[in-house]
């Protein structure tokens, strides 16, 4: 016991098993749903794949809308790990399917410092592959460099920029449904996904992208592919900082009140730091 203690913790914190995830409380896997009408539920089947169903009457119903939720309880409040907006007809418990029932997902995150008093912010973002034999591959698709006095929800930005270039790419399908994974502003998430509230002035999320929340924090899937972009920002940011921001030029076609935002997007697979396997 005490040499598995001792171990690196499974979450890819760095630390010791017995100095991270020994010392937290359980997650709790949970699924929320929403019916159009207030309605009866006499039974809930479950199958080998944590998929869902509720029962009524001898017959499947279908709720307007539903969640797949990790969480942690914590001393003062309910620690939300991930949150993931269900497609139907995918209910249940197993983050992998609800996040593979989408037609493509991706995640960002947004990192920012001073440099020589300008706010510098790097947000880097990834495209997940799901395989059948239930691994994924996350693949670093680009980052976003943003140098200026303006804004303070840079998080948000890096949200419209990542939208604007899926929407531009040549294998963009309108029919189709796109997630992103991020960490900001999960009390929103609900509003701006369903088009009641704009994330930007003026910019509400398109009809056919879901806005998915994943905390850092833990080992479970949607957060080992957020801790991974988190690192990758972080680095970023060291190197820009020793460049002093030198290296950021104007991007045209990008309507924003940013000084200044370079964006690059990869063509193919970087060589060395591409991969993740999860």
């Amino acid at each position: 016991m005490a040499s598995e203690r001792n171990r690196p913790c499974i979450c890819g914190s760095g630390k010791k098993f017995k100095r991270c995830c020994a010392l937290r409380k359980p997650i709790s896997r949970s699924f929320v749903v929403e019916w159009e009408t207030p309605t009866v539920v006499e039974g809930v089947r479950i199958g080998p794949n944590g998929e869902v169903e509720f029962l009524s009457a001898g017959r499947v119903l279908v709720p307007k809308r539903s969640w797949t939720e990790l969480s942690r309880e914590r001393a003062k409040s309910q620690k939300m790990l991930s949150r993931i907006p269900n497609r139907f007809p995918t209910i249940g418990l197993d983050e992998f399917r609800a996040l593979a029932a989408y037609d493509r997902v991706f995640a960002i995150d947004t990192n920012t410092v001073s440099i020589e008093g300008i706010d510098a912010s790097i947000s880097s973002f990834f495209e997940c592959i799901f395989r059948k034999d239930g691994r994924i591959d996350a693949i670093e698709r680009g980052f976003f460099r943003i140098v200026g006095k303006r804004p303070k929800e840079r998080e948000k930005l890096g949200w419209m920029y990542l939208i604007k270039i899926i929407q531009q790419s040549p294998d963009f399908k309108p029919s189709s449904i796109y997630g992103v994974i991020s960490d900001a502003d999960l009390g929103n998430h609900d509003s701006y996904n369903q088009q009641k509230a704009e994330y930007q002035v003026g910019v509400m999320i398109p009809i056919n992208f879901k806005i998915i929340y994943a905390s850092s924090e833990g080992g479970e899937l949607a957060s080992k592919i957020l801790r991974r972009c988190d690192r990758i920002a972080k680095n970023g940011l060291g190197r820009l900082r020793a460049a002093k921001g030198r290296v950021i030029e104007p991007i045209k076609n990008i309507d924003t009140h940013t000084t200044l935002v370079e964006i690059c997007v990869f063509d193919q697979i970087p060589e060395n730091d591409g991969w993740m396997k999860l």
